[in-house]
């Protein structure tokens, strides 16, 4: 729903105290379309009228409302005012407060001598992260509407979260609290108990004048995620409004007195008895205004749900759900402000990585004496931190017996030692483990074999976008971010039908064998040291065996080439593991491995049939900090290849990570740092830079904490950048629409709901059209004729900017070509739907059999299968997605590739000599680059009235070539409101604009909304070519399309026009209009 930001919505009535009312009756309404000033300068040196009372009217006709509002004093008879207050409207004004009116004007001094400094000095509190300092918050999009104000967040409790020693209120909350208690008829615990240690922190406003206060907002329209709000007015000018049966109320100032309000918090314990009310702050034309808040909210460290309180669901059923109070402040501050919209969503019953070049390249070009490394590898810390080497005794890291564990008469003794190593070091080398030496050694020989063959040989397991299974990199995320010196192939091994073997080599032939046979060797030993580690610290065994038990495990191999200046590369960069345990095999004899430990960096010298075994974040979590998730990193030799296996074991997928009660034997979860509970699947495992950040400013800090530097890209975490925007290019996975249709075309059988489009036989479809109501006919010949091309160029451009779609006859493409691939696409959708099966799309891409557009559970379906493929340029073929049945099917997308790959850059030649430009300015943005191929099916449907094969849409490319691969029609397009019917010719290819052409061409081709019908008797099968722009172009009017110097379109990187088009359901044009400039 779009929010109103506009300041003059709304009717807004003044709302007074009792002692300013004064049995006068309020100021008259403002009006709809004035501002606060203008309001105010109206009214002023009006004579109040008498009787101006509920039956009073204003000077606009309008009923003029007497309203009246508690003053509370902390007295025992004002409880009932108190009560009222806080169930009718929300907000009060506090007097008699007992704040110290001395410090209340110190405190007002200092805000507004802050606020005077240049913008430089106040520069200095600007965070590089999170929500403390001088800044803005609940700004995501780019599109957003913005605020006009500046704040500056402190938190003040605890002590030891201050960041300046600010001095914040006495903590006269808590009396609040008791006297809100004692209204509500519950114990006083009850309430208190909620936010006992609770978490305070202040934000002060700055809101600037604007001549055009009428347009803009202070603060927009919210309610507080909090459990109650104390606003200080620093200065005299006016601003906030609350919001009450639909209107704005502006609230005047009483001097002295502070503006209490119920937050989401308190709501939810009231179970909706006393209000959170939604309020805004307007800004005054000609003077700035400042405001303190202070907010007081349960601690973060609270690990008991908040939910309405007990003693009052004995009067009736709860209106809210239990929240977590972690989890419910993280959501407030990763949405944007929608007045009372996030704490509706709580109430019951309402609807209850960047790909980067192969670094083994990098290695063979940089390694000759007189070649430099890039600059991305280079990294000063690998010289400047001091690195201890060659230690023996106490600065050794321990070695554990695991038969010395089982043995009864030294278990005791060794289950010391293992817990001092996990306490103090977090890292253990493990001998007599009982993995045999054969399977050790094989496994080893394959993984060298691999890491020798040809980079082209390991680039056929390459990752996929968004992947981390298979060869290449993880933890790259930024094209100016420092890289990595190695390369890796990770597999998921266990359980054993999740793995992906398309990315298992199968060379040398023996590697899959010797790595389930190391796999299945590893797991008895891992959760053997699972229940060692419980034991240790006098826990029962199964309370950590529970959670890692025949859950996933995974397999990272890496290589990491020798570096002639290895002394400014790293290898891997410094980072904890999120896992439970990782078990580390050192591959060949090539020592690197580095942990730190008081600040300086220990070098590992791993012992000969030895596991490196070490503590993860998850680890380190549930055991409420006793074992320890230690830093560590890879460095690089000079002259030797280093390669290394790592073993990780994963807990549950649904686990809450929160330290175990076993750990917490004293009852306190705060044991070395702050832990909190978090869900273990919202970890975000691909963020590896200072991946000891990713986790642990989740898990471990407050929210009003903020992640390191590293983990920051414009002003907000990356890893919350990957839960909240979540925005990766592919599509849910829905079912087959082929084999739904083998069991919905009965008689008897109904349409899933999901695919039911009411909008299909209402729409009005003009069939049979000919001459001008049918789309045009090009004809390449006559284009290249210098006899007739003039005359078909104006035919072209017609085409183009009236219909943005024609038939291409002429096209020079041979028949062969064209039949061979109708062929081989009939046969193929006919195989069996396991076949088809063996080429789906992977999660989070494009590529592969399967849908497209599909980002929501509830979105409308389409009634169609594709298979898409990058068919160009040829290096950027992902084989593992090209069908290799029928025989002929690879041979014949490459053929019918390179017989069109003229065709779309001669017909843009054509279209910009058609208007009079130079004929190279369009096709220069397309040549070379990439094209892509999805062939349709869409299968026949009974109720083919009921159901749409593709949905309305435009295309995102340049050009796109349609075949017709069978007989039977299904395209549409919209033309003036009306839908028509395309009847392909036989042999043409069917043409159309696509999005990026009309920016380009700044309006004068037009990208036209179409989509696909179904037959109810007959499948239907086509193919679409898409033609894409350069990838780092960034998309505008070309100046030889604005000569009349207007440009129509705003400017977006191709990228992002991507991600837009890709990360969302189709809908018709309005991606694109939303990119038009205002006429």
């Amino acid at each position: 729903m779009k929010r109103d930001w506009s300041a003059k919505a709304g009717r807004t009535v003044y709302l007074s105290s009792l002692e300013d009312l004064g049995g006068d009756g309020a100021p008259p309404p403002q009006r709809r379309n004035e501002s606060p000033a203008a309001a105010a300068a109206a009214n002023k040196g009006k004579k109040k009228k008498k009787g101006g009372a509920a039956g009073g009217r204003g000077d606009n006709g309008g009923r003029t409302m007497k309203l009246q509002r508690g003053v509370v004093h902390l007295k025992k008879e004002e409880i009932a005012k108190l009560g009222s207050a806080c169930e009718d409207w929300g907000y009060f004004h506090l007097v008699n407060h007992g704040v110290d009116a001395g410090l209340l004007q110190q405190i007002k001094a200092d805000i507004t001598e802050f606020f005077r400094l240049p913008l430089q000095e106040k520069a200095v509190a600007i965070p590089s992260n999170g929500l403390q300092g001088f800044g803005h918050h609940f700004f995501f999009p780019k599109e957003q509407k913005l605020d006009w104000a500046d704040l500056l967040f402190l938190i003040t409790r605890p002590v030891e979260e201050r960041s300046n020693g600010f001095l914040a209120y006495k903590a006269f909350h808590i009396q609040l609290f008791k006297f809100m208690a004692i209204n509500l008829g519950v114990d006083e615990e009850a309430l208190l108990g909620v936010f006992k240690g609770h978490t305070q922190s202040v934000r002060i406003n700055h809101y600037p004048h604007c001549r055009q206060a009428d347009k803009v907002l202070g603060f927009s329209a919210h309610t507080e995620g909090v459990g109650l709000t104390l606003l200080l007015q620093v200065n005299d000018v006016q601003g906030l409004q609350i919001r009450k049966n639909g209107r704005w109320f502006a609230v005047k100032n009483l001097p002295g007195a502070l503006v209490v309000n119920v937050g989401d918090i308190l709501e939810i314990l009231t179970n909706g008895k006393y209000k959170s009310i939604e309020h805004r702050a307007v800004i005054n034309p000609d003077k700035e205004m400042i405001t303190l808040a202070a907010f007081h909210k349960p601690p973060l460290s609270c690990t008991v749900g908040v939910g309405p309180l007990q003693e009052l669901l004995m009067k009736g059923k709860a209106h809210y759900k239990m929240v977590d109070v972690v989890e419910f402040t993280k959501g407030y501050f990763t949405a944007k402000l929608e007045g009372r919209s996030y704490l509706e969503r709580l109430k019951l019953g309402a609807n209850d990585t960047v790909s980067s070049s192969s670094w083994y390249s990098s290695a063979g070009t940089c390694n000759g004496s007189d070649e430099q490394i890039p600059e991305r590898y280079i990294r000063t810390e690998a010289t400047c931190e001091e690195v201890i080497s060659n230690y023996h005794g106490d600065m050794a890291i321990p070695i554990i017996d695991l038969n010395k564990l089982l043995s009864p008469q030294s278990s005791e003794e060794e289950c010391v030692k293992l817990r001092s190593a996990c306490q103090y070091w977090g890292f253990f080398q493990l001998i007599n483990h009982g993995v045999p030496e054969e399977v050790i050694e094989n496994f080893r020989s394959n993984i060298i074999k691999f890491f020798s063959l040809p980079l082209d040989a390991k680039k056929e397991y390459s990752q996929l976008p968004n992947s981390l299974e298979g060869y290449g990199q993880t933890f790259v995320f930024s094209e100016d971010q420092k890289l990595d010196w190695g390369d890796m192939l990770y597999l998921q091994v266990h359980p054993t039908d999740s793995r992906d073997l398309r990315f298992w080599p199968t060379h040398p032939a023996s590697f899959r064998q010797s790595l389930d046979q190391y796999s299945s060797e590893t797991k008895s030993l891992s959760l053997c040291l699972f229940e060692f580690l419980a034991k240790a610290v006098g826990a029962e065994p199964e309370s950590l065996l529970g959670i890692f038990e025949e859950q996933p495990r995974g397999m990272r191999m890496n290589y990491y080439p020798p570096c002639r200046q290895s002394d400014k590369v790293i290898g891997l960069s410094p980072h904890t593991d999120v896992v439970g345990l990782t078990l580390l095999l050192q591959v060949n004899d090539v020592q690197g491995l580095q942990i730190k430990r008081d600040g300086k960096w220990f070098s590992v010298d791993a012992l000969s049939g030895a596991f490196i075994v070490n503590i993860g974040d998850t680890l380190e979590i549930l055991s409420n900090g006793k074992f320890k998730s230690v830093e560590h990193r890879a460095m690089i030799h000079p002259n030797k290849e280093r390669i290394s296996t790592a073993l990780f074991h994963y807990p549950r997928d649904d686990l809450l990570l929160s330290p175990l009660p076993e750990f917490v034997k004293d009852g306190k979860i705060l044991s070395n740092g702050k832990f909190r509970s978090v869900e273990h699947r919202a970890v975000i495992y691909p963020n590896k830079e200072r991946l000891s950040a990713a986790l642990f400013n989740y898990a471990r800090k407050d929210m009003m904490t903020s992640p390191l530097p590293e983990f920051v890209k414009d002003g907000k975490p990356k890893d919350e950048l990957a839960m909240a925007e979540a925005r990766t290019i592919g599509s849910i996975s829905v079912p087959n629409v082929q084999e739904l249709a083998g069991t919905c075309n009965g008689t008897d059988e109904q349409i899933p709901e999901r695919y039911i489009r009411p909008e299909v036989s209402s729409d009005e479809v003009i069939k049979n059209n000919h001459g001008d109501m049918s789309i045009p006919i090009i004809d390449l010949d006559k284009l290249i004729s210098p006899q007739s091309s003039q005359e078909e160029c104006v035919k072209l451009i017609s085409a183009c900017q009236y219909w943005g779609f024609f038939q291409l006859i002429n096209h020079g493409v041979p028949d062969e070509v064209t039949e061979n691939l109708k062929n081989d696409l009939v046969e193929f959708f006919s195989q069996p739907l396991d076949a088809k099966k063996e080429y789906s799309q992977l999660p989070n891409s494009l590529e592969g059999y399967g849908q497209a557009f599909v980002v929501s559970d509830n979105q409308k379906l389409d009634w169609a299968d594709m298979l898409y493929l990058q068919i160009c340029p040829t290096e950027s073929r992902d084989l593992r997605f090209w069908p290799n049945y029928p025989a002929s099917f690879r041979h014949s997308i490459d053929a019918y590739s390179s017989a069109t790959e003229h065709i779309g850059l001669s017909l843009m030649q054509f279209m910009a000599k058609a208007v009079g430009v130079e004929p190279k300015s369009l096709s220069s943005v397309f040549e070379g680059q990439a094209r892509g191929l999805r062939m349709n099916y869409y299968p026949p449907c009974l109720k083919a009235d009921k159901v749409l094969g593709l949905s309305p849409h435009t295309d995102l490319d340049g050009l796109t070539l349609l075949l017709q691969v069978n007989d039977v029609q299904g395209l549409q397009i919209n033309k003036d409101g009306k839908w028509f019917s395309v009847n392909a010719l036989n042999d043409a290819l069917i043409v159309n604009i696509g999005d990026t052409l009309e920016i380009l061409s700044n309006g004068k081709f037009r990208s036209v909304e179409h989509r696909a019908v179904v037959h109810p008797s007959r499948e239907r099968i086509s193919a679409a070519l898409f033609y894409y722009p350069c990838q780092d172009l960034a998309i505008s009017p070309l100046p030889d399309f604005v000569k009349d110097g207007k440009v129509k379109y705003k400017t977006i990187s191709y990228q992002d026009l991507l991600i837009e088009y890709f990360t969302a359901e189709l809908d018709g044009r309005n991606r694109l209009e939303k990119l038009k400039l205002e006429p």
